[in-house]
């Protein structure tokens, strides 16, 4: 593997073509479902823990300090996960099981998956500056959002920025809200989730650097 070129938070990612954000999001995945496969949750994926590699043909998970294996699962969330990486579950259960911790992975690649496409609906929600959110703005938020994070208007947004490539537009929006329903029991797990994104993978586009 080539050396790390840099985190994904400093990338600018307006400048991906469409093939490289489709296989970003895989391999994002394909990190996320090896972790899980070993017994481990990292339950604090965000842009700054995710690191990129030369021409970007793969991507590594870092800062695993609050990651939990799966025989400790049930002693709770870590204190040291990020609020901006809380789904509305964290909020509500005090104990958790391996499957809750996947499931919040599952959660937070989404807002990866989200940003790396287009806007993300949550900034509209939430203050400019995401290190001074707190729990009580979680809990005035999430009631919020009943029929999906991604309403009409991000949908027209993200067919404005993909006008090239339509066909992309409805099952990515139903992935991610698939993967943001408020219950974790509700969102797909993660070999779906790999399936599906690899269908978005745009095959004429597939030797684009």
């Amino acid at each position: 593997m080539s050396l790390a070129r840099g985190a994904l938070f400093s990338l600018n990612r307006s400048m991906l073509t469409l093939s490289q954000k489709a296989k970003l999001a895989y391999y994002l995945l394909t990190a996320i479902k090896s972790l899980h496969d070993r017994g481990v949750a990292h339950c604090d994926i965000k842009l700054e823990n995710i690191l990129l590699y030369k021409k970007f043909e793969d991507l590594s998970l870092t800062d695993f300090g609050a990651a939990i294996k799966k025989e400790d699962a049930d002693t709770g969330m870590s204190q040291q996960m990020s609020i901006f990486c809380m789904d509305p579950e964290c909020l509500e259960k005090t104990d958790s099981t391996f499957e809750d911790l996947q499931a919040l992975d599952i959660w937070q690649a989404a807002l990866i998956i989200s940003e790396v496409f287009g806007p993300h609906p949550l900034y509209g929600l939430f203050p400019a500056q995401t290190s001074e959110l707190t729990m009580d703005q979680l809990r005035e938020v999430f009631p919020t959002v009943e029929e999906g994070w991604y309403s009409q208007k991000y949908k027209d947004a993200l067919s404005e920025q993909y006008s090239e490539t339509p066909a992309i537009i409805d099952p990515l929006v139903a992935l991610l809200n698939q993967m943001l329903h408020p219950k974790r029991s509700e969102r797909p797990g993660i070999d779906e989730c790999i399936a599906r994104i690899a269908d978005l993978i745009p095959k004429r586009l597939d030797a684009e650097s």
